[in-house]
């Protein structure tokens, strides 16, 4: 409640400093200035009302612009649907080392959904560069309701494996993913892109912390 309180107050303050305002009760003050000195001169009570009305109103707007304005932007979330992080795997030392990105998609709406795209645009391990442009595998469709796991999946090239090993990390793995997506909803075609992601994986090749303590054990 005192918090509401202070934050009307302040709101208040900041509407009387705009001109807008100022303007508006300068025409409410001249007006009633003019029907004293000419009694001929007669404007209806409504009138006052409206000016002062419309005086607040805009320098209202005028505060919300600006505080608005200097807010900071919020991703967007779906609504219609949610991409959950399920794991992720690393194989270094296979013929051809690869990475494979698994999530959880759920379709909350009652029409099928059907991903056109889904790019992990980012992939951070801690320590070693981003890993970019993961793809999705194999198209996808979600029926009314429903969800399933999908999974993201490319090459890795010889630069990307020598990156991620010096970094000497030990299984289990945390990285942070930044995905964009394409999809269909009925005939709706959404974009959307979902920031900040965490999920937790493995890399095959480097030390394996539960092991580890399992045999000290």
């Amino acid at each position: 409640m005192k918090n509401a309180v202070s934050n009307i107050l302040i709101y208040t303050k900041l509407i009387v400093r705009k001109w807008v305002f100022w303007l508006f009760a300068a025409l409410d003050i001249v007006a009633l200035i003019a029907q004293l000195l000419y009694p001929t001169f007669r404007l209806p009570q409504l009138a006052f009302v409206l000016i002062t009305l419309v005086g607040l109103f805009w320098s209202g707007y005028q505060v919300y612009h600006d505080i608005a304005a200097h807010l900071p932007s919020q991703p967007i979330k779906p609504s219609h649907y949610e991409l959950l992080p399920l794991s992720f795997n690393i194989a270094l030392h296979q013929e051809i080392p690869r990475i494979e990105v698994w999530l959880y998609a759920v379709n909350y709406q009652s029409k099928e959904l059907v991903f056109q795209s889904l790019d992990v645009t980012s992939f951070c391990l801690s320590g070693s560069a981003s890993l970019d442009n993961i793809s999705l595998l194999d198209k996808t469709t979600i029926p009314p309701r429903q969800s399933r796991q999908v999974l993201c999946r490319r090459h890795l090239i010889e630069s990307e494996v020598h990156a991620i090993e010096k970094t000497k990390q030990i299984n289990p793995v945390n990285a942070t993913l930044l995905v964009n997506t394409s999809v269909f909803l009925g005939r709706k075609h959404l974009h959307y892109r979902i920031p900040s992601l965490s999920v937790n994986g493995w890399i095959s090749g480097i030390p394996n912390l539960l092991k580890d303590c399992a045999s000290m054990a």
